[in-house]
């Protein structure tokens, strides 16, 4: 089969997808959005779909090298897996930098949270719970931020497992090939 790994992320990611289907179904997807007044998650999703495009475009590269292309063919070892390394790199960086907007918004909701509370009224119960609201809305930011960041990563993770095996694949061919003087 000329493009194995395209054909493995899509059966790896055939679960997510369902799980994400349902999530939407059941009002999940919208209430993280929704609770999000910073747009971080939005922020969040973009890079993931890059990311993911990404992955999917290496993956298509990795396919075509495997079976019709020859730039690796004299080439060190080493050599092959520095250029896969240069090309998973910002994959891994996206995964990353999901994790770390996440963080943020976890940071920046309960900076939104604690600012309304006023400390002049914590006496005052009609106030303080007045100031509740704000309170959970800052809440909401920063744990659905930080849940749709890390579950994004884990996602992104997983499918640079499979490139990693398909680079892996296409490293040790090198090892079989004399290495041109």
């Amino acid at each position: 089969m000329k493009y194995r790994t395209i054909a493995k992320l899509i059966a790896f990611n055939i679960v997510p997808l369902v799980a994400l289907f349902f999530a939407w179904v059941f009002g999940l997807v919208q209430k993280s959005y929704a609770a999000d007044s910073t747009n971080i998650v939005y922020l969040i999703t973009a890079i993931f779909i890059v990311a993911m495009g990404l992955v999917f475009y290496r993956a298509r590269q990795i396919d075509d090298e495997l079976h019709e292309s020859t730039w690796w063919v004299g080439q060190s070892s080493e050599f092959v897996q520095l250029t896969f390394e240069n090309r998973l790199n910002p994959i891994v960086y996206m995964g990353y930098s999901l994790v770390v907007l996440g963080l943020i918004g976890t940071v920046v909701g309960f900076i939104f949270g604690l600012n309304g509370i006023d400390p002049n009224t914590m006496a005052d119960l009609p106030t303080m719970l007045a100031s509740l609201g704000t309170i959970l809305q800052g809440v909401g930011i920063a744990f659905y931020t930080t849940l749709i960041g890390s579950i994004g990563d884990i996602w992104l993770g997983f499918n640079i497992l499979i490139l990693t095996g398909a680079m892996n694949q296409l490293q040790l061919r090198t090892l079989k090939r004399p290495v041109a003087a």
